[in-house]
């Protein structure tokens, strides 16, 4: 932002008024267009592209990879789509084939604001294409104004060599079972390791206070050390 600012020497008592200056440029340049996205109803979210939901057999993370990828080669001919980081897209899983659907020019901020339906058997092709073909929805384009499939060959070769559709499948979690036995095992010994330290630290100092005994008993002897009050110390008067 204003890299310029960085070059600029302010001399003299003028700096305040250049400084003015260049702080209505920057913003006039950038100030004006933030206030006017602020206004948007994800702006505050501060996300990318968002997928919602997917019910579908496809990962999340992998198909966002796959939709972003997609963005920016269409995006060199079209141009980032202006709301693309606001933009939610909604997966449904389908028996069979594919089918979608997406706002004209336009998102909501509320709900999806495109959908897409996928069967387990969908291929890299198809996926890819459906959603470029309802990402040209998005930029604004009606069916007879873009190919049916918006991606060109060069640009499925370049999919099909980053992704591959066998290892966008979701991973199911196979929930582990806890072991209650080993588990009530291992705070047995924390709990044993712990008392030792402290019988360690125990005898340590029983050990001191026993060397002190000792040498108390040494030096005082037994009345010494049985009586409890001593005489008063004599009163000096005068």
């Amino acid at each position: 932002m204003c890299n310029f600012l960085q070059k600029v020497k302010f001399i003299g008592l003028g700096h305040v008024y250049k400084f003015a200056q260049m702080y209505k440029l920057c913003y006039n340049a950038l100030g004006s267009r933030f206030h006017k996205n602020m206004e948007l109803p994800n702006f505050h979210k501060g996300k990318h592209m968002r997928i919602i939901k997917n019910t579908s057999s496809f990962d999340t993370g992998k198909l966002r990879s796959l939709f972003s990828f997609i963005h920016n080669q269409i995006a060199k001919d079209e141009g980032k789509l202006s709301y693309w980081k606001n933009l939610n897209i909604q997966i449904w899983q389908k028996s069979y084939g594919i089918s979608g659907h997406a706002y004209l020019s336009k998102y909501y901020g509320n709900g999806h604001d495109m959908h897409l339906s996928m069967a387990d058997d969908t291929g890299l092709y198809s996926m890819s294409q459906l959603f470029a073909h309802e990402l040209m929805h998005s930029y604004g384009y009606h069916h007879h104004q873009f190919r049916s499939h918006p991606l060109s060959k060069e640009q499925i070769a370049d999919i099909r060599a980053k992704f591959d559709i066998g290892e966008m499948k979701k991973v199911a979690k196979v929930k582990k079972r806890i072991n209650k036995v080993a588990q009530r095992y291992e705070r047995m010994l924390k709990r044993q390791k712990a008392w030792r330290r402290k019988l360690k630290l125990a005898n340590t100092n029983l050990t001191k206070v026993e060397r002190e005994i000792r040498k108390y008993e040494r030096v005082h002897s037994e009345e010494k050390r049985a009586t409890k009050y001593l005489d008063p110390l004599p009163v000096r008067t005068g």
